[in-house]
């Protein structure tokens, strides 16, 4: 289980009622003043019901107010206040340089930091067998997780794996109707609700494909077809000003490196042979 109270409640936002959301947003707003909030208090101050207030609870994964308020208390004593006070600065017209380059890497860092916190070593010792295990393995992604899904088509086929990245809805569709139980779908989504990887991965659940998610957004319909969901930090709003987008694509593509290296740590003697062999063939393209 993650242990940190706002991440799990970022990683849910997308997929709240219009109430649950009232309550989420205050928590995120003022969540040291709530630790120290009775669930009556916190109803009034949110604006909602105390029902309410319980049912947000229980859909990130808590047993009730109390252990939100201790999951909390948790996130505040191990966090950099002053640093998460100005990780979320856009970039303005007037930022130098040195500016813009802080900014970004305090961005990274954030992202990054946080999806380590949210990942779960069973959950990746899980996903390493299954890749070991498949016979294929398909990275499905659009836009900025279609770069990453290359970069893991990459990555698997050196060390000498049947792997494939799916990049384009008409692919992913056919690829998705000969799919079987032997396989092994990645698919890598910020939103969890790309509606194109949606309805190819309904396909492939059908035919009994395995799938694993790797996504910002729990409760959404890939989360729930997903046989694991890798959860990469919901992070700061996404735009171009300020650098989210570019740093969710690195904390999908760190994910995808722990797994790839996972499996060559569990199949060392194999992956290595490939990796030298695949190595000495590149490097004849080199001048």
């Amino acid at each position: 289980m993650v242990n940190n109270g706002i991440l799990k409640i970022e990683n849910y936002l997308n997929q709240l009622n219009p109430a649950e959301r009232k309550v989420a947003d205050y928590i995120l707003a003022h969540r040291e003043k709530v630790i120290h909030l009775s669930i009556t208090r916190l109803a009034k101050e949110a604006g909602v019901s105390e029902a309410t207030i319980v049912k947000l609870c229980q859909r990130v994964g808590f047993s009730g107010y109390q252990e939100l308020k201790i999951r909390l208390a948790q996130s505040e004593s191990g966090e950099d206040r002053s640093e998460r006070m100005h990780i979320y600065g856009e970039i303005k017209a007037n930022d130098d340089i040195k500016t813009i380059v802080k900014k970004m890497f305090q961005t990274y860092k954030y992202t990054l930091d946080n999806t380590e916190k949210l990942l779960e070593e069973d959950k990746i010792k899980n996903c390493i067998d299954m890749i070991l295990n498949s016979k294929r393995i398909y990275f499905f992604g659009y836009g900025s997780s279609g770069i990453v899904a290359r970069g893991a088509e990459l990555k698997f086929k050196r060390i000498n794996f049947q792997a494939e990245a799916i990049t384009d809805v008409h692919s992913q569709k056919m690829v998705s109707s000969f799919v079987n139980k032997d396989d092994l779908i990645i698919a890598i989504s910020y939103s969890g609700r790309t509606r194109e990887i949606i309805e190819a991965l309904e396909v492939a659940k059908g035919e009994g494909t395995k799938i694993i998610s790797v996504t910002s957004n729990l409760g959404t319909l890939i989360t729930d077809m997903a046989d694991i969901n890798l959860l990469t930090s919901y992070g700061t709003s996404n735009t171009p000003l300020k650098g989210s987008d570019l740093a969710s694509r690195l904390a999908q593509q760190a994910i995808l490196d722990i797994l790839f290296l996972g499996v060559t740590a569990a199949s060392y003697q194999n992956t290595v042979a490939a990796l030298n062999k695949s190595g000495i063939i590149l490097q004849r393209n080199k001048l």
